[in-house]
């Protein structure tokens, strides 16, 4: 199987990874799309963004997460996916319809990606919102690998720019990320993750494994961990953790060699102070359009 057509898989894998990230606080205030965004310039040979959480004086714990690989889209081939994700809370619950994801490869070492979603939010008082989501775009750059070139660890880096559709009074418009991402493939099992910081004050790290459990069909389970580096009183006086952990299962099927159905779902594993997500549900289809005269394989029959 070519990479332009693996990759379009791995992609579609996972993207429905997606570990979503809440603002402690942030439903009571109807402020920063709390039950976070899918936000995904899907990969697995794609990022995975959490929503990074609008943070302030008033009780917030600013968090996010991105899971990535170092792979990259072939130069010149577009990779778009359309999707949808719904997640609850005890602070109500967010689904997010259409996600539009898109990816193209500039050269063999550079893509660039953006994610644009809308969103609805429902609250425990019967209100709602919506509208447009915040927007992420990143160029996902490759590195220099380390060790012999049969048991290589590939390392990339995605340097972030978040676009705050209603950011929470005090904080910025515009925000950074810079996740580092390293992958190492044992046999036919694929391991990857990042780890890296948010300029809105947050530290991750993840990490997911992938194994192909039938020709066309790809499974991967997830892990993240973020820690909000900020200070808050009123968090603090609120009991709301500095730290959470999220975990998530996915599956991708080739349904032709340029197209992918992906689905996945997960929760929050820490999240004591009722601002976790309790429930995650994922979807969507990815597509991948070739240069010209680049040919697709018909199976997913080997990896790169």
């Amino acid at each position: 199987m070519s990479s332009t057509a693996i990759r379009s898989f791995v992609r579609a894998s996972a993207a429905a990874t997606a570990i979503l990230v809440a603002a402690s606080g942030a439903f009571a205030q109807g402020k920063g799309k709390g039950l976070g965004h899918k936000g995904t310039t899907p990969s697995a040979t794609a990022s995975t963004t959490a929503s990074i959480a609008a943070a302030g004086p008033g009780g917030f714990r600013q968090f996010g997460s991105w899971l990535d690989d170092a792979s990259l889209v072939d130069p010149g081939t577009t990779w778009l996916a359309l999707s949808f994700g719904h997640y609850r809370s005890a602070g109500g619950n967010q689904s997010d319809f259409p996600v539009a994801d898109a990816s193209i490869g500039l050269s063999r070492r550079v893509q660039f990606g953006i994610t644009v979603p809308r969103y609805s939010m429902s609250f425990p008082d019967g209100t709602h919102a919506g509208g447009l989501g915040d927007i992420y775009a990143n160029f996902k750059i490759a590195l220099r690998s380390v060790g012999d070139r049969a048991n290589a660890v590939r390392l990339s880096m995605t340097p972030i720019v978040e676009v705050i559709q209603d950011p929470v009074p005090g904080t910025d418009r515009f925000s950074w990320g810079l996740p580092v991402n390293a992958e190492f493939r044992p046999g036919k099992v694929r391991v990857f993750g990042s780890t890296g910081f948010f300029s809105r004050g947050a530290v991750f790290g993840s990490g997911a494994v992938e194994v192909p459990a039938r020709e066309k069909l790809l499974l991967t389970t997830a892990l993240t961990y973020t820690r909000s580096l900020k200070d808050d009183t009123l968090a603090d006086a609120l009991g709301l953790a500095k730290s959470r952990s999220d975990v998530s299962v996915s599956a991708a099927y080739f349904l032709t060699p340029v197209v992918a159905a992906f689905a996945g779902t997960g929760r929050t594993l820490s999240h004591a102070d009722g601002s976790g997500t309790s429930f995650m549900l994922t979807g969507g289809l990815s597509f991948t359009f070739a240069p010209r005269g680049a040919t697709h394989p018909t199976a997913p029959t080997r990896r790169p």
